[in-house]
């Protein structure tokens, strides 16, 4: 019998019946199993591991020891241990460098601007999983619309609002003085805080909390985004599908967490400068923006958020009691009072509002003018460099 043939009659005896194919339905349960035992696990790619794989030894070190926690990245997952001594377990941890690699330094140096970072993600976040494929910042044309402006500020002050695991926050550190970054979902200010220290951003102040247009008590929504799909099940930090855990907002049955306004932060904590604040809050932005209007009027800060399909949902309306002058809050408008010059338009639903002075800072090449002029402020597009 050829090859040919044998390899066509073994794949005819694994195309027959369940019922006349025994060896084969006993491969197919014994990796049904395997996949149930993992999924129990919280991470279907993962096996199980313990203590002794937590803390790394020094005579092999699969992953690296951050300082502050005990904590270990391996390629499988990443354990905590508590204070209690307690092992908490969590999806594996993907480790992303950003920026094409030197072949001959062996650097990753991010195109647009020299720089190399990385980050940790969990690995079924479907924005770590973006930035491991392309190797460059999910976001990265806003980090290069304003990173001319920055170097050129002295001591510049920023808001990151929405940070995230600090995919804007850790470039904005290496040209700004003073970050303090915001983000509401505790699992993922703790990586957040991982990749602050992974790329030695000593700069930047991490606030837990949400922000919108007061100081009260809010809650997370508890549905969340798989596969571009709005899921009705609870959010959760332990689960092999793809999450794009970016996309959490505001709402009810979720994480409660505290609120604050941009307005009372500044005057609570002594800022009286700030030149650049991005807010990216899946919907809130109306909520940001109202309380933030003294800030923005007094200080003129360049202003990047995103503006897509993400509105203000009726339960924000109902759980937060907002009404129309803030759940319609049109910051372009306030801006155009406020003596603003331009509004850019860039990539993915976002957009950059700026004034005179700070346009003049900024790599205007980066900007094709338009005839638009909306709320006082002239339009213009971004032209996306080929990187």
């Amino acid at each position: 019998m050829s090859g040919r043939e044998s390899r066509k009659r073994r794949h005819e005896e694994y195309d027959e019946p369940r019922s006349h194919n025994h060896e084969y339905s006993s491969f197919r349960d014994s990796r049904r199993e395997k996949r149930q035992r993992r999924s129990i696990s919280g991470d279907v790619h993962a096996p199980r591991i313990s203590t002794e794989d937590v803390l790394p030894s020094s005579s092999d070190r699969k992953g690296e020891y951050l300082k502050g926690k005990a904590l270990y990245t391996n390629k499988y997952r990443r354990a905590t241990i508590s204070d209690e001594g307690k092992e908490t377990v969590s999806p594996s941890i993907r480790v992303i460098h950003v920026g094409e690699k030197d072949p001959k330094t062996g650097r990753y140096v991010e195109s647009g601007y020299d720089a190399h970072f990385v980050f940790h993600a969990l690995s079924n976040d479907w924005i770590g999983n973006y930035m491991s494929k392309r190797h460059y910042l999910f976001d990265k044309h806003n980090v290069v619309s304003t990173w001319k402006m920055l170097e050129q500020l002295e001591a510049a002050v920023v808001f990151d609002i929405g940070a995230n695991i600090g995919t804007m926050t850790v470039p904005f550190s290496k040209v700004a003085k003073h970050v303090y970054s915001f983000e509401p979902q505790k699992p993922i200010v703790n990586l957040l805080r991982d990749n602050l220290r992974l790329n030695q951003c000593d700069n930047v102040v991490v606030e837990h909390c949400a922000v919108g247009h007061r100081e009260m008590t809010a809650e997370m929504d508890h549905r969340y985004i798989v596969n571009d799909r709005l899921e009705e099940d609870s959010l959760s930090y332990h689960t092999h599908r793809s999450v794009n855990y970016g996309a959490a907002r505001l709402g009810e049955g979720g994480e409660i967490v505290q609120m604050i306004s941009v307005d009372v932060y500044c005057e609570q904590n002594h800022i009286t400068r700030l030149d650049l604040m991005k807010v990216d809050v899946e919907g809130s932005e109306p909520l940001v923006f109202y309380g933030a209007k003294n800030t923005i009027r007094s200080m003129q800060p360049a202003i990047l958020y995103e503006r897509n399909y993400n509105t203000v949902t009726s339960s924000m309306r109902r759980v937060l009691q907002l009404d129309d002058d803030i759940g319609g809050f049109d910051v372009e408008k306030w801006c155009g009072e406020c003596g603003y010059f331009a509004k850019i338009r860039l990539p993915k639903d976002n957009f950059l509002i700026l004034n005179e002075d700070k346009w003049k800072m900024c790599d205007t090449s980066l900007f094709r003018p338009t005839d638009i002029v909306e709320d006082g402020l002239r339009c213009f597009d971004y032209l996306t460099p080929k990187w």
